[in-house]
């Protein structure tokens, strides 16, 4: 035994002193460029149907006596608690390979991956790979490819799993890592291109990338089209102004599209009634235009699946532009303004309206747009500007050009995509004479099936950067007058005026319904959801008695609402209970329900009528019947609590034969609560939130033959007669219906909703108007 001992010692000595004298000595240091900040970025299954997208960050830093590198993720999840992952990274001697050993918050293993690493010119590769076996006998294997690039500042990670079953891999994460955030690249003396590509189509794509509405998807079914038929019409149409299209225009901005396709593809609109001729132009038809408004309902539809556009990122965004304009100033004013002015004046009266983050992907999308056409063409206009004799007398075809920029930077460019990607429109021949073109001219080198810049196409590179760069700021100086009076103004309004929307559950079936209502610390929530439409969510076998809406509450834990759950009374047994109110002690709720009184019969049941329940024990117990403001013929809903106990709801009556609505004042005192006197505040109102000292009131107003789109927030303030004129919400009505307020117990935050979704306001500045407006 002892010799055996021996033996493995002398074997590792061996191995050890090979690698130490070895011309490549490898260790945990060529790891070291984990070391710091990250931001995040992590979407699984990028290339299905369905990817999901985590935002965080990763902290990595030594340990183990520098040993290890070990890397801390925490990346947020919408109605859950944040996923943690550990990563520890290292060298192993022994194996001479590397290592990465992860454990997860949300995978039930830990995994071991080891590979190697490979330094080229200008990024470095590090490929790992490790198999386990799962259940049934079957053996789990996982690949990850990390890169980084010169400047260790930024990598990407894909992650690639298969079983023992499966022939093919599939491609199951892709993690973007940045050290740079957007807000310190904003604060460089010197902005770049790079700054405006890093913020400006960030932003957008993420607001976009949150919808779950598949656009071309539904206009597909609905108008019983072929999808790509309906795919060339946006894609075209939305380019442009509606009579405005023509082929020309479009070779123009996609010199890449072959123009024989496009003109095909016009006349397959045409064919469809989609568009048609009008001179050399192509306008839409009726029924194009049909589709463009459903095409825009839809977009108006996605705000459902926002979260919401941080005020952050928008004062980051303000920044950038600002310097962005005033660097503008100093330069030529050579480029017109024609094309930004007329795409954006045809779309911004169709969503002036809309909710933030619409308005906000929509001019991120115009502006950016613009800035693509200023720089679209840098190796071509590139060489006839140029001081330098090198590049004078180049003269590369838009296809070489489009390679070229596929290249930049020194990424390797895998020649299949140029073939495959069908709207190019070009086919291998055409990407082969292009490929020929940069060869001979020593911009690119081939490297079996793909390509990568040279020295010298480096150098033109950075040179054609720095012109495109020069073209935008140029063309950044020639709108300001237009940019201010839009772009800019409208960010000084967003980030005066920050609504966000509200959606603690994006899922359909946790749509909160009607009102809100806060405990006194404001980390637990109550509101009603579609209670059937839950439960078959959860699996749940939903009895034929079971409610429609119930009434639900939810705690929030580290910025984040945990999942939903029912109270745990029996109100709503068979019948729906919703428009939750708590006092502001949070002792006392009342809500809702249109069930029969306790010991009645079902059919015996009312219209909605009020019942409350107390907290005893930090349990809600059974809910009483306010017998004496309730009737069994008209509607009591929708109450509000001051501090000092009055109630002011809502009670239906007859006027003229109609049913009205009005609000009642009384003191609450449980089953003793007699009924309430007049408010004086009028007649068609609903949805009251009086202030916890009882000093204003905000309630709904609205047209009984068009309450869907009338609805309007008013306030009245208290004085010694009762309540002041009634007067609109300053900065918060819409052209579209606004209800049901809720206002947070610190009086930070103001809730209300607009067409179903809520949204959330900062309320100081809006008391301090209604204070002003007295």
């Amino acid at each position: 035994m002892r010799r055996f001992f021996l033996f493995i010692t002398l074997v590792l000595f061996i191995h050890l002193v090979s690698n130490a004298q070895s011309p490549e000595t490898r260790s945990t240091n060529d790891l070291s460029f984990l070391d710091g900040e990250w931001l995040m970025n992590m979407t699984y299954s990028p290339d299905g149907n369905e990817p999901r997208t985590l935002e965080g960050t990763m902290t990595c830093n030594w340990v183990m006596d520098s040993s290890y590198i070990k890397c801390q993720y925490q990346l947020e999840r919408s109605g859950k608690k944040d996923a943690l992952n550990d990563v520890y990274f290292n060298y192993n001697i022994i194996s001479g390979k590397y290592e990465s050993i992860w454990m997860s918050s949300t995978w039930p293993v830990k995994v071991l991956l080891t590979g190697t690493m490979q330094n080229n010119e200008d990024s470095i590769k590090l490929e790992t790979f490790a198999e386990f076996p799962i259940e049934n006998g079957l053996t789990e294997y996982v690949k990850d490819v990390l890169i980084i690039k010169a400047g260790m500042e930024n990598f990407q990670r894909k992650t690639y799993i298969r079983t023992s079953e499966e022939a093919e891999w599939r491609y199951h994460s892709l993690e973007k890592a940045s050290k740079t955030s957007v807000e310190q690249l904003a604060n460089k003396d010197q902005i770049s291109g790079r700054t405006w590509r890093a913020l400006g189509p960030g932003l957008s794509t993420t607001i976009r990338e949150t919808s779950q509405i598949y656009i071309s998807d539904r206009l597909a079914l609905e108008y019983e089209l072929d999808k790509q038929i309906i795919q060339n019409f946006l894609r075209y149409v939305l380019s442009y102004t509606q009579n405005q299209l023509s082929a020309d225009k479009v070779t123009y901005r996609y010199p890449h599209y072959n123009r024989v396709a496009i003109e095909d593809d016009f006349q397959k609109l045409a064919n469809e009634g989609l568009i048609e001729q009008a001179d050399s132009l192509f306008a839409t038809t009726d029924k194009g235009n049909q589709i463009m408004k459903s095409y825009w309902m839809l977009r108006r539809r996605q705000v459902q699946y926002y979260d919401y556009v941080s005020i952050d990122q928008l004062q980051t965004l303000y920044t950038v532009m600002s310097k962005v304009v005033k660097k503008a100033r100093n330069l030529d004013n050579s480029y017109p303004n024609e094309s930004i002015h007329a795409r954006f004046l045809s779309r911004s009266k169709t969503f002036e309206d809309e909710h933030l983050a619409i308005k906000v992907s929509e001019l991120l999308k115009e502006y950016t747009a613009f800035i693509n056409d200023v720089s679209h063409y840098k190796y071509v206009q590139f060489p006839a500007q140029s001081s330098d004799k090198r590049w004078q007398n180049l003269a590369l075809s838009p296809m070489a050009s489009e390679l070229m920029s596929a290249t930049r930077n020194g990424r390797i460019y895998e020649l299949s995509r140029c073939y495959n990607q069908s709207y190019w429109r070009q086919g291998q021949s055409r990407c082969d004479l292009a490929i020929d073109e940069l060869i001979n001219a020593g911009l690119v080198s081939k490297e079996n099936e793909s390509i990568r810049q040279t020295s010298l196409g480096d150098e033109l590179s950075k040179a054609a950067e720095a012109f495109a760069d020069r073209r935008r700021y140029q063309a950044w100086s020639d709108v300001t007058l237009f940019e201010y009076s839009s772009f800019v103004k409208i960010l000084d309004w967003i980030l005066a005026n920050p609504v966000e929307s509200f959606v603690p559950y994006p899922e359909r079936h946790r749509r909160l319904i009607q009102s809100i209502g806060f405990s006194p610390n404001e980390d637990t929530i109550y509101f009603a959801l579609p209670h059937r439409e839950y439960l078959e969510s959860q699996g749940v076998a939903v009895p034929s008695k079971t409610p429609r809406l119930a009434i639900y509450y939810a705690t929030r834990t580290s910025g984040n609402w945990s999942d939903p759950q029912p109270i745990d009374f029996r109100a709503f047994d068979g019948f729906n209970a919703y428009e939750p109110t708590l006092s502001p002690d949070g002792q006392v709720m009342i809500f809702n329900s249109p069930r029969q009184l306790d010991g009645s019969p079902v059919e015996d049941r009312g219209p909605n009528n009020l019942w409350y329940s107390e907290k005893r024990d930090g349990k809600w117990q059974q809910p009483k019947y306010l017998q004496n403001i309730n009737s069994r013929e008209y509607e009591e809903s929708y109450s509000t609590l001051t501090r000092d106990g009055e109630l002011i709801y809502l009670q239906e009556s007859k006027l003229n034969g109609e049913s009205v609505f009005t609000l009642l004042s009384t003191q609450f005192k449980g089953e003793k609560t007699k009924k309430g006197k007049p408010t004086g505040l009028g007649y068609a109102v609903g949805d009251p939130w009086v202030a916890r000292d009882g000093s204003y009131i905000i309630y709904t107003k609205f047209d009984s033959n068009d309450w869907l789109n009338t609805c309007d927030l008013y306030y009245s303030f208290r004085d010694g007669k009762g309540w002041t004129e009634p007067k609109k919400m300053p900065g918060i009505n819409g052209k579209r219906s606004d209800y049901a307020v809720a206002i947070s117990p610190d009086e930070k935050w103001f809730y209300y909703r607009r067409r179903g979704r809520f949204l959330k306001f900062p309320f100081q500045p809006i008391l301090e108007k209604m204070k002003a407006n007295e």
